[in-house]
């Protein structure tokens, strides 16, 4: 009885400090990572730039309602707005709607613009935001599009 009653209080005593140890190991820090940070989140477009798309970034995981916001030079604009859609990979439109101006439009430096389109992903992953300069004359030569390649998450 004496053996088995020391056996015990042996074993208990070795359970409590592998246990202790294990505690302790897991208190250590952790390794310090060094991230270096991005130089920064928006960047300046060439001068000639039309546009910069702040939000969806491309390559981003979007789900309707989606909202759009950024900067277009003010001839992208007619009366204060020009069109948006959003696409599957294959060019099938899925949502559409009107970019507008926040403030006077009648500029060639870079005008705020919102916009926020329903869609309807269906089965594909993969699409793009195209956000279509306004052309009212409808000549091909007025035509221009930013495309923004976007994720769907799907419901």
């Amino acid at each position: 009885m004496k053996f088995s009653f020391f056996f015990l209080v042996l074993l208990l005593a070795l359970a409590g400090g592998a246990w202790g140890l294990a505690k302790v190991r897991n208190l250590e820090p952790a390794p310090v990572v060094v991230v270096e940070e991005p130089a920064e989140d928006i960047e300046e477009p060439p001068a000639e730039a039309p546009m910069r798309v702040l939000s969806p970034k491309e390559h981003t995981l979007v789900k309707s309602p989606l909202s759009v916001m950024g900067e277009a030079r003010g001839f992208w604009f007619f009366e204060a707005s020009f069109p948006v859609r959003i696409e599957d990979g294959e060019g099938n439109m899925l949502g559409e709607g009107i970019a507008t101006a926040q403030t006077d439009w009648m500029t060639e430096e870079f005008v705020p613009f919102f916009v926020t389109i329903e869609f309807d992903p269906g089965e594909a992953t993969v699409g793009a935001l195209v956000l279509m300069r306004d052309n009212p004359s409808g000549l091909p030569e007025n035509d221009a599009e930013v495309r923004v390649p976007v994720f769907f998450i799907l419901p």
